[in-house]
C-alpha cells in the first residue's frame, strides 16, 4: 500500500521475522515476490536473501524465489 511505503515498516517486520525464526531454530527463510516489486527485492537483498530455485508453481511467470540462510542473516539497524 503506497501510504505505508518508505516508513520503515518492512524493516521492522523483517527484523522481527528473522529474530523469531532464529529463536525457533530455523535454518533458512524462503520467500517469493513479483519481479516488478523492485523496492521489495532490494529490501530482501539487503537482509541477505538470494535468488533460489522455485519451490512451487504459480499461474503467472514473473515471480522471483529467494532464500536466506539464517546463519548468514543480516539484521540492519532500523531507524524507523
Amino acid at each position: 500500500m503506497p501510504a505505508f511505503r518508505g516508513k520503515g515498516y518492512g524493516r521492522l517486520l523483517m527484523n522481527a521475522i528473522i529474530r523469531k525464526a532464529k529463536e525457533k531454530g530455523y535454518h533458512s527463510v524462503l520467500l517469493d515476490t513479483a519481479t516488478p516489486m523492485k523496492a521489495a527485492i532490494r529490501l530482501y537483498q539487503s537482509y541477505g536473501f538470494r535468488e533460489t530455485r522455485p519451490y512451487h508453481t504459480y499461474a503467472f511467470a514473473d515471480i522471483l524465489f529467494m532464500k536466506m540462510d539464517l546463519q548468514d542473516a543480516i539484521i540492519p539497524d532500523c531507524n524507523c
